[in-house]
């Protein structure tokens, strides 16, 4: 159902910019149109799907600007060919300092920021993923990934783009700088348009709000509640007992309306095993449009914590957007707190 929602409250807020110190830059303007980075191991490509197909890696230039571009140039356009994109500079990262890395990238499809440690062959941190889809006009847009991080142990990294499925995809503006204190690109809008925190919810009727779909073991029985604890109410995603893969989204039942040069962030709080992420996704096409950084149990946070997750976006065109909450892997997970805020002062 489609949902007008009505505003809440209005808060004033201030966005704060500081100084920042760049360690790091590479905007391929130095580079020869044309030139192959992959002879000079500037950056390397690892193949997760489809290896022995050729990937290149080289440097476009389109209206005065230079920006590197990757491509499969014997692609199946239906066919994945997920692959890491590596820039091979080695860069000192250290405990105790912020950093804020940012790249633009323009293509179809998924893709998101990595900050690879260069001992594991790991990612440190991911940032959120980006999915243009397949759509014409969007796959033509740069979009720029915000990834801010602050190490708790010394170590040297690598910046990667994770690259899924397929097509050319093209990145530039590649920035890793230290600032003293950072920009918050989450920090408070002042409307806040919709809320849901289960305290006036219940099992009986939590159905007419939210909904579930399994990717993976469709058999096994899920089912949703509203749960207590402590006096606080929550969302309860229940799935029978299993050790494989049973990959289920949590959809809210409203569709919100975002606008064309407005600004939004959404919020939810998760609470369970393993891996677990919000996506934000187009009705038109039903392609996620962004998603939030993972949060994982046993790696970043305690099972028995309450994570918040975060999208921050301003859409380049209006659409028609649902919210999903991902639970990977198995086992049950907890969702509390949804909340969306944006500059419109009229509704979403």
């Amino acid at each position: 159902m489609k949902t007008t929602l009505t505003l809440l409250f209005t808060t004033v807020f201030y966005l704060v910019s500081f100084g920042q110190d760049v360690i790091y830059q590479n905007t391929f303007d130095a580079k020869q149109e044309g030139e192959n980075l992959l002879l000079n191991n500037e950056y390397k490509v690892e193949a997760y799907s489809n290896a022995t197909v050729k990937r290149t890696i080289s440097v476009v230039k389109e209206h005065g600007n230079k920006f590197l571009r990757f491509d499969i140039p014997g692609m199946d356009s239906k066919t994945e060919y997920n692959s890491l994109i590596r820039d091979m500079k080695k860069i000192h990262f250290h405990r105790g300092a912020t950093y804020t890395i940012t790249l633009k990238t323009r293509g179809p499809f998924e893709r998101g920021l990595r900050l690879i440690d260069i001992k594991t062959m790991k990612a440190v941190v991911k940032g959120a993923s980006f999915n243009a889809a397949n759509d014409k006009d969007y796959s033509l847009e740069w979009h720029e990934h915000t990834l801010e991080y602050s190490p708790t142990d010394n170590f040297v990294g690598q910046i990667a783009i994770l690259r899924n499925w397929n097509g050319v995809l093209d990145v530039d503006d590649i920035k890793v700088s230290t600032v003293s204190r950072i920009k918050n690109r989450y920090a408070q809008l002042p409307h806040e348009v919709y809320k849901c925190d289960f305290s006036v919810m219940t099992s009986s009727n939590v159905g007419e709000h939210f909904k579930f779909k399994a990717f993976q073991q469709e058999g096994l029985a899920r089912s949703l509640s509203v749960n207590n604890q402590y006096g606080n109410s929550f969302l309860q995603l229940s799935i029978e007992e299993t050790r494989q893969s049973a990959n289920t989204i949590v959809f809210l039942k409203n569709e919100f309306q975002f606008k064309k040069g407005e600004s939004y962030t959404i919020s939810v709080k998760t609470r369970g095993k393993f891996k677990r992420q919000i996506k934000l996704l187009d009705v038109g096409n039903d392609e996620s449009i962004i998603s939030s950084n993972d949060a994982e149990a046993s790696k970043n946070i305690a099972e028995s914590d309450w994570f918040t997750h975060r999208i921050s976006i301003s859409p380049k065109y209006d659409f028609t957007g649902k919210i999903g909450i991902l639970r990977l892997w198995y086992g049950d997970l907890d969702i509390d707190e949804i909340v969306i805020r944006s500059t419109d002062e009229n509704n979403l």
